[in-house]
């Protein structure tokens, strides 16, 4: 299981003194723990991975964030961080694999136009969960739906 995982690389990055791996891991498990808490239950492996993504999204925008105002150094720390998460993640979804999961998705949905959009959306999150951040998954189904 990922918090396994994760678990047993926190404790080499503290042997190896791996600060931005042993930054972020703790970050990853606080925010698994706190997911949980919030649910009142377990996460399901899928959710594990829904949470990663998120913290992975949160380094990304920071390091454009920092770049944009100047800080390499913050903007490199911030990278360092993301490449430990994206190890964890699944690779994301080329834009052509998308499209056809998109043309599947509304084809098995019977989908017709803008406002059957949720409707490919709720068919298609669990599947892609961790491969395709949810604003490039629904921008995708909102272009071939013509919304």
């Amino acid at each position: 299981m990922l918090r396994e995982k994760l678990q047993e690389d926190l404790k080499e990055a503290m042997r190896s003194r791996s600060r931005a791996a042993l930054s972020v891991l703790r970050l990853a498990l606080t925010a698994l723990r706190n997911a949980e808490v919030e649910r009142a239950r377990p996460l399901t492996p899928g959710e594990e991975l829904e949470v990663l993504a998120g913290e992975a999204r949160k380094r990304r925008e920071a390091a454009a964030t920092y770049r944009s105002l100047g800080q390499e150094e913050r903007a490199r720390l911030e990278e360092e961080e993301l490449a430990v998460l994206e190890s964890y993640l699944p690779p994301p979804l080329e834009q052509e694999e998308l499209a056809r999961l998109v043309e599947e998705a509304i084809a098995a949905t019977g989908a017709s136009g803008p406002r059957d959009v949720g409707k490919v959306m709720g068919y298609l999150m669990p599947k892609l969960r961790g491969r395709v951040e949810g604003a490039v998954l629904a921008d995708t189904v909102r272009k071939r739906l013509g919304a």
